[in-house]
């Protein structure tokens, strides 16, 4: 526990953020209570949330929606193929997919539609259950910019609630993101097949396995 605090604190604290939105951040909001007593809880109330995360960022596990990426490399072979490409900021999925499911509070990891809407449904249970009530609000976009602002005594700004990365957004930002792949799979292991094939050409192979049987005898 100290260490993900020092962690978060690393992150966000120290680099002068106040708040922070959505995943991940929202699975470490008790760990967030505990580094700032004062703080104060905004849980978004979504009937269709199963609806809008079985299209964006739970489609590969709900079987939602197949992205370019996942067709060329079925079976989850696509992260094996991204992860040696170290300037690919998704390259690590993996870890932030652990770091989503803790949602799951370590129950089952069920990506049904009936085992995420439960999942869904408990974990808002848990967010009443743990924030004091005078530090919550339970909000819906709906109800546009007011009950933030007095939630957090602050004016109401002179402009539209805002409505970004919605599921279209997202999956324009998908392809996006499978296209940017696409051409780091051809530089990355197009490189690698050019270099094996000079090494090789070079002798360097022939002279390795001489240091290697050298060395061994």
């Amino acid at each position: 526990m100290e260490e993900r605090e020092r962690a978060l604190k690393e992150v966000l604290t120290d680099k002068g953020y106040k708040a922070i939105v959505d995943f991940p951040g929202c699975v470490f909001f008790e760990d967030f209570m505990r580094m700032s007593p004062d703080a104060k809880v905004i849980l978004s109330g979504l009937a269709a949330w199963f609806k809008s995360v079985d299209q964006t960022i739970f489609a590969e596990c709900t079987g939602g929606r197949k992205t370019i990426l996942q067709m060329l490399f079925p079976f989850g072979l696509h992260r094996h193929v991204i992860k040696p490409i170290f300037w690919l900021p998704f390259a690590d999925f993996d870890r932030m997919q652990n770091t989503i499911e803790r949602m799951f509070r370590g129950a089952p990891k069920d990506y049904s539609k009936a085992g995420m809407e439960k999942c869904y449904t408990d974990w808002v249970g848990h967010v009443k259950a743990t924030v004091p009530k005078e530090k919550l609000l339970v909000h819906n976009a709906k109800q546009g910019w007011k009950p933030i602002c007095d939630f957090l005594g602050k004016p109401v700004p002179d402009c539209p609630y805002p409505r970004v990365n919605d599921s279209a957004d997202f999956q324009r930002k998908i392809m996006m993101a499978d296209a940017i792949s696409l051409v780091s799979i051809a530089i990355f292991y197009g490189g690698l097949f050019y270099a094996t094939k000079y090494a090789n050409g070079a002798g360097y192979f022939d002279f390795l396995k001489k240091v290697v049987v050298d060395f061994l005898q």
